[in-house]
Parts: structure tokens; C-alpha cells; sequence
């Protein structure tokens, strides 16, 4: 029976690039709701008129802050 030894390194490099990986995922993805958040309580905060101004209907509001309103 052949025994391969490993070391530290190489078994615990696996799980500290999946580590990294998440990590910048998450921060990514918090940095967006972020800015959806943001942008929501931006456009909220506008008038029926001034929303009307910039030619969007209040419904849209979600969808435009999620970056997912087509015209």
C-alpha cells in the first residue's frame, strides 16, 4: 500500500480559495443590494410628477433599482 503524504498547504488550499471565493461573492452582492436600496428609496422619494418628469410610473421603481426595467 503506497501512503501519499500531503502538507498543510496543499490540503487546506482548496478550502481557502472557496473561502476567498464566498468572501468576494458576498461582498459583491451586499454591494449591490446596497445600491439597489439606495436607488429605491432615491426614486421613492420623488414625487408623482417628478417621477412622471423622468418618464417612470412609481410600479417601476423596484424593477428600475434592480437594473431589470425594460421600456
Amino acid at each position: 500500500m503506497t501512503h501519499v503524504k500531503y502538507s498543510a498547504v496543499e490540503l487546506l488550499r482548496p478550502v481557502v480559495e472557496s473561502l476567498v471565493r464566498f468572501a468576494r461573492n458576498l461582498d459583491r452582492n451586499v454591494t449591490h443590494r446596497r445600491k439597489v436600496a439606495s436607488t429605491m428609496n432615491e426614486l421613492s422619494n420623488l414625487s408623482d410628477r417628478e417621477l412622471n418628469d423622468i418618464g417612470v410610473h412609481r410600479g417601476n421603481i423596484r424593477s428600475i433599482s434592480e437594473g431589470i426595467w425594460n421600456d
